[in-house]
């Protein structure tokens, strides 16, 4: 995208058990021309995604039977990722505000795959069913009454505020940061003050 810096690496996604190293690097093109096609086209079908991918409609549905397939197979590519960003991002170093700014950093780190999920082409079900969505979301949770006792998160935020907030900022972030000529520094700026005047005391 104009204007995009490259997305930090983040994990490949997870290879099918017994796959030979071409197979593994198939899928892997698979699973990248599908989060190309998704960003430019969330109805993206199969048959677009497979032209994409330089490769047939028979192989794509050998990879992935059906489009739910692919899907759930993103939906699990976004949260280890996230789950990656939770890491690095330390959230229980430091104060509160200071654990949401790197949370925050390291969000829009996250590429074109995290503006998917963020614009909802990717099935919901299959995110709050994925073992990795609520821990997730106690993480972040548990950085709010942290911020109340070290007192650099706004006293009377309560957790549904403080979530929505951050959910909220990083999908807008996400919508501008894919516009065509977006500045991305200037839309990342732009987040990272407008997530900690929400929150801060």
């Amino acid at each position: 995208m104009k204007g995009m810096a490259e997305p930090t690496a983040h994990p490949e996604p997870a290879a099918r058990p017994g796959h030979t190293a071409q197979q593994a690097r198939t899928q892997a093109a698979i699973i990248a021309a599908a989060i190309a096609s998704l960003a430019a086209d969330p109805k993206a079908t199969m048959g677009e995604i497979a032209r994409a991918a330089g490769v047939g409609r028979a192989t794509i549905h050998r990879y992935f039977p059906e489009r739910a397939d692919l899907l759930k197979s993103l939906v699990d590519l976004a949260l280890r990722n996230a789950s990656a960003a939770h890491q690095r991002a330390r959230l229980t170093e430091g104060t509160a505000r200071e654990a949401v700014a790197r949370l925050c950093s390291e969000y829009a780190e996250l590429g074109p795959l995290q503006a998917i999920l963020m614009a909802g082409a990717l099935p919901d079900e299959e995110m709050d069913a994925h073992p990795l969505n609520a821990p997730q979301n106690a993480e972040v949770a548990a950085v709010l009454p942290r911020g109340h006792a070290d007192g650099s998160l706004d006293p009377t935020l309560d957790e549904a505020w403080f979530m929505g907030t951050i959910w909220a900022y990083t999908t807008l972030a996400f919508e501008y940061m894919y516009q065509p000529g977006a500045n991305r520094h200037a839309v990342v700026s732009e987040y990272l003050r407008r997530v900690d005047r929400a929150i801060r005391t």
